[in-house]
């Protein structure tokens, strides 16, 4: 999905105003996504609640301003001749902890906390850091940032989809039993988010 959305964030890129630093981005897009986390934490805190529809929506809005800016921020810094090691150090530091936050939050919305599987979720909440190390590694050699062959992009939009639709159909959907050793359907996404963090993108990156 990033050269679909490339244009879009270049073109707000270009409409910022100069006086506007990117690290100042990088830490407004982080911090977009706490209002969601801490909220989510309100109505559910033993994650089998159900959330409101606007905390489901106030959720989404958070996803898309803190994707929107972290890749609007390195954009900015080459625009304003900014870039530097530190800045770097600090958007990725953000990138970590936010999408750990994130994928804890979106834990409200797949409620696994009737699972018979918990351990799918806390693997869940783990797997950034793998896909992370595997990132940095790679960079560490290539100089080059790749983020494999699923990148943090469609993360970002499979999560989205998975708070709507967890928001719409007020609890059911993802708590439905399947046929699979009593895994509900959260369950699978849950291991699914796992397998692609921890399998998928660090296999594409070592190949």
């Amino acid at each position: 999905l990033d050269p679909v959305l490339t244009p879009f964030w270049e073109l707000l890129t270009r409409m910022s105003p100069l006086w506007l630093h990117p690290n100042t981005m990088t830490l407004v897009g982080s911090t977009s996504l706490r209002p969601g986390f801490f909220l989510s934490a309100y109505y559910a805190w033993g994650m089998v609640e159900v959330s409101p529809m606007w905390l489901c929506l106030l959720s989404v809005t958070g996803v898309f301003l803190w994707q929107t800016l972290d890749n609007m921020d390195g954009r900015q810094a080459r625009r304003l001749g900014l870039s530097s090691p530190i800045g770097d150090f600090f958007d990725h530091g953000l990138d970590i902890l936010s999408l750990y936050l994130l994928i804890t939050q979106v834990g409200s919305f797949l409620r696994p906390g009737g699972s018979l599987y918990p351990i799918l979720f806390i693997t869940a909440q783990c797997s950034p850091f793998v896909l992370h190390y595997y990132v940095f590694w790679d960079r560490l050699w290539t100089r080059e940032l790749y983020l494999g062959p699923i990148s943090i992009t469609e993360g970002q939009f499979v999560i989205m989809a998975v708070m709507v639709a967890g928001g719409v159909s007020d609890g059911p959907l993802w708590q439905t039993e399947t046929m699979f050793f009593g895994l509900q359907r959260g369950d699978l996404v849950m291991a699914a988010a796992a397998f692609v963090f921890t399998i998928v993108s660090p296999l594409g990156i070592v190949l």
